[in-house]
């Protein structure tokens, strides 16, 4: 063997007697664009080219398989926290809510305070309502606020106060007067199908109405002896 050679060097020149063999080796990965030579050969005996057993092919060895990465799972919804229901508000009912009994030295009475208000969850009354609150015996009035649609006449909301007879119909926001009933009055609300304003409140107190005398029985006449 004259030699082994890789690379770009280029082996030198050689002058053979009785022929040469030139052998490429390659392996299964990096190639290059390989060679080219130039040779003359003089006249003489040609020796037998050599008979090489075919090569059985090396497999290439296979890289590992880049692992992919796992798949994550979903993660498990937790069960919803169960929200307590909200109780419903309850159910108003217009009229006197707030009426209370007292006493007052000894004496029967009916004092306390009453409005048409809103229901407490809203800010006005209802619309299209009609309520009323009859107190007996002789009663003062006193309004501490009062909020009902203003209107000519007050033609669409109005409170009116009725006692012996006769009647006050009231609107707007102005405080009905302070005043004294005699026997029993009538607090009465109307409210239309539009506008509403946040109602009133009324304070009051009641006593018992003086027991109206008996006329006298006459007696029968004596009759003279």
């Amino acid at each position: 063997s004259l030699g082994k050679w890789c690379g770009t060097t280029k082996p030198p020149n050689y002058n053979l007697a009785g022929g040469f063999t030139v052998k490429l080796h390659t392996d299964p990965y990096v190639h290059k664009s390989g060679f080219m030579l130039d040779f003359e050969c003089e006249k003489g005996t040609q020796a037998p080219p050599t008979t090489r057993a075919p090569r059985t092919p090396v497999p290439p060895t296979p890289k590992p398989p880049t692992p992919s990465p796992p798949t994550p799972s979903p993660p498990t919804p937790s069960p919803p926290t169960p929200t307590p229901p909200t109780p419903a508000p309850p159910t108003p009912v217009p009229g006197a809510e707030y009426l209370t009994l007292q006493n007052d030295g000894g004496r029967t009475v009916a004092g306390g305070a009453f409005g048409f208000l809103s229901d407490g969850y809203v800010s006005t009354y209802p619309a299209e309502t009609d309520v009323a609150v009859t107190l007996e015996g002789n009663c003062e009035l006193r309004w501490t606020s009062f909020d009902v649609e203003a209107s000519n006449n007050c033609q669409y909301d109005w409170v009116v106060v009725t006692s012996s007879g006769s009647s006050q119909k009231y609107c707007g926001s102005t405080l009905p007067p302070t005043a004294t009933y005699t026997g029993s009055v009538t607090v009465a609300l109307h409210s239309d199908e539009a506008v509403q304003g946040s109602g009133f409140d009324l304070e009051f107190t009641c006593r018992e109405a003086p027991p109206t005398p008996s006329p006298p029985t006459p007696s029968p006449p004596t009759p003279s002896p």
